[in-house]
């Protein structure tokens, strides 16, 4: 949590490759995923996403349900990420908290692939948009 909080991402990478339960909450109720809002909008956050994403890639986080990694890997297009999390049986109609579906959020900023690839993924794997 103190990582997350000053904004330390290598100390915060360490934690996770550590294994680090992201679900425990913080003195004050927080969770991991709640303390990213802090940072919203900003490179910041989408390198503690990275972060995140790529751990429960290689699951090394099984929290699932309190980090949408297919919805962060939508939103910045990472079309590889998108499919190995198809693979690994993500749902591809669950909705954040806002209650945006994956799909909502691919033609938003798709930096790493063009949206139509991803949208193309995302349609084999049997989504409609």
């Amino acid at each position: 949590m103190v990582s997350l909080k000053a904004g330390h991402t290598e100390a915060f990478r360490l934690l996770i490759d550590a294994r680090a339960d992201i679900s425990e909450k913080s003195r004050d109720c927080q969770a991991v995923v709640s303390l990213l809002q802090n940072h919203a909008g900003s490179s910041l956050r989408n390198r503690f996403e990275e972060i995140l994403l790529d751990a429960v890639l290689i699951h090394k986080v099984t929290c699932y349900s309190e980090f949408r990694a297919l919805h962060f890997a939508a939103r910045v297009g990472n079309l590889p990420a998108i499919v190995q999390l198809f693979e690994m049986g993500f749902p591809i109609n669950s909705v954040d908290d806002s209650g945006h579906s994956p799909s909502c959020l691919l033609p938003g900023k798709a930096t790493l692939m063009p949206v139509s690839s991803c949208c193309k993924e995302v349609l084999i794997a049997g989504l409609s948009i």
